[in-house]
């Protein structure tokens, strides 16, 4: 798969952290749902996650195998460009079921299953009736939450360089920025031009829009989605990038026309 970030070996590496942390919590399987973490094992992403599907991928601490757990409209996406084994797919009202009879094929339903119960996607209703289904068919539900939270803390060389690549190539988008800043210009402009000119550094769409905000108190303004306001002499100029996720990286400069 040329589509991901890093190299299947950068994943394997990460996946067994994982089988480590979890044989030291004694769980068999984890069912990873919080996106940033999906992304972290698996390479998928996207721009809208269904709240009402329980997508994720379950981990087996006992073998390298990861099945991705998907909306069935998400098909041909995941098996052509996420990292998995098996590709459980369902439609809405099914998923359930289908989790349990996918555990039932891999003789998994008397294993201990963790759930990261505070991820933002799926909503809790769905993650409940998730848990109820398997529980009823004998899987040992507990907490999975911050398992792989905790191991995203510590960066591999290859994490640290490709956020050191990100920030040079907002350190020089921003300085280019910094030359063209001028009365007249409206802060959607700025706003598009910085994303144009970290396009031309070689850098992905950034995860939010580019955030700018001016004026005499633009200092305080933190975060502020860029206007149609038209910057004015002697105005202050905040700028912002943030690429979240596995990467994050936050550039901020101030200039006073």
């Amino acid at each position: 798969m040329s589509n991901l970030p890093f190299s299947v070996e950068e994943y394997e590496q990460r996946r067994g952290h994982l089988r480590d942390a979890m044989a030291e919590r004694n769980i068999d399987l984890l069912y990873v749902t919080q996106p940033a973490n999906l992304l972290y094992l698996t390479g998928y992403e996207a721009i809208w996650y269904p709240p009402r599907l329980p997508v994720g991928a379950l981990i087996d601490r006992h073998s390298r195998s990861v099945a991705i757990l998907d909306w069935d409209r998400h098909a041909g996406y995941v098996k052509s460009s996420v990292l998995g084994n098996d590709f459980v797919l369902f439609g809405y009202g099914e998923s359930s079921e289908t989790i349990r009879a996918y555990l039932a094929s891999r003789h998994w339903l008397n294993r201990c299953l963790a759930l990261e119960w505070s991820s933002p996607n799926p909503t809790a209703p769905v993650m409940t009736e998730l848990a109820q289904h398997l529980a009823a068919a004998g899987v040992r539900i507990v907490s999975g939450d911050w398992i792989v939270d905790n191991l995203r803390l510590y960066k591999s060389p290859t994490e640290v360089a490709c956020v050191r690549k990100a920030a040079a190539m907002a350190d020089r988008a921003m300085q280019k920025l910094w030359g063209e800043l001028r009365p007249g210009l409206t802060e959607l402009a700025i706003s598009t031009r910085l994303t144009q000119l970290l396009s031309e550094e070689g850098s992905e769409l950034a995860a939010t829009p580019t955030l700018v905000n001016s004026g005499p108190h633009a200092w305080r303004d933190v975060h502020s989605f860029p206007s149609q306001r038209v910057l004015q002499a002697g105005d202050v100029v905040r700028c912002e990038i943030e690429r979240v996720g596995m990467i994050e990286t936050v550039v901020k400069r101030e200039r006073v026309q």
